[in-house]
């Protein structure tokens, strides 16, 4: 068991997945092996699955997606040959487990391919049917965020099998404090800042 690889999904919308998977690989006693889009030499790189408009939503507006799943578009070169690669090299490397960050689809598939998995679970209301499902599961989760923050929605259930590790990213590089300065972070990938806002709270 010692010997066999962990297997990561890095989920490609913004690059806060990537660099905490980066980050973890980093830090690793065992071999990591990264699995996502764009990946490039990093990892095992797949197929794109977004819509032909280039755009990820979530959603593939599809009438008969069961609820146990988020994204499940028909007739999709890209997703065909994702699930392909995913569980052509897992029926080759035999992973000790699988990390999934972010994807109900792909936990889905490690498990069905009789792979354990530990889920990324994302901050906010994630009781939906999907993620439910996913974390039912999975063997363990993994939170990176403090469980301050925990939805007061989220079942004791899930709670129980949340480990909560808040920090998880690359380590910065060393700066001197600056007062009277407030740092406003946005995520690549996720919609622009409000300018209006940002400006109103600089004054304040």
């Amino acid at each position: 068991m010692i010997d066999r690889p962990i297997g990561y999904y890095v989920h490609h919308h913004g690059a806060g997945h990537r660099a905490r998977a980066q980050a973890i690989a980093a830090a690793s006693e065992r071999r990591i092996v990264l699995l996502g889009t764009g990946l490039g030499e990093d990892g095992i790189d797949l197929a794109d699955d977004r819509p032909a408009s280039g755009l990820f939503d979530g959603f593939d507006g599809a009438s008969s997606r069961p609820d146990a799943l988020h994204y499940a578009p028909l007739d999709h070169e890209g997703v065909r040959s994702r699930v392909a690669r995913i569980t052509g090299w897992i029926a080759q490397a035999r992973p000790a487990m699988m990390v999934i960050d972010v994807s109900a689809e792909v936990a889905m598939l490690a498990r069905l391919a009789s792979v354990p998995t530990i889920c990324v679970r994302l901050s906010g209301n994630r009781d939906d049917p999907a993620h439910l499902e996913t974390f039912r599961a999975a063997s363990g989760l993994l939170a990176p965020f403090h469980p301050a923050c925990e939805s007061a929605a989220t079942p004791e259930w899930v709670r129980a099998k949340t480990l909560y590790l808040p920090g998880i990213a690359q380590a910065p590089a060393e700066a001197a404090p600056l007062e009277k300065v407030v740092l406003v972070v946005f995520g690549q990938g996720g919609p622009t800042g409000d300018g209006d806002k940002l400006a109103k709270a600089a004054r304040a």
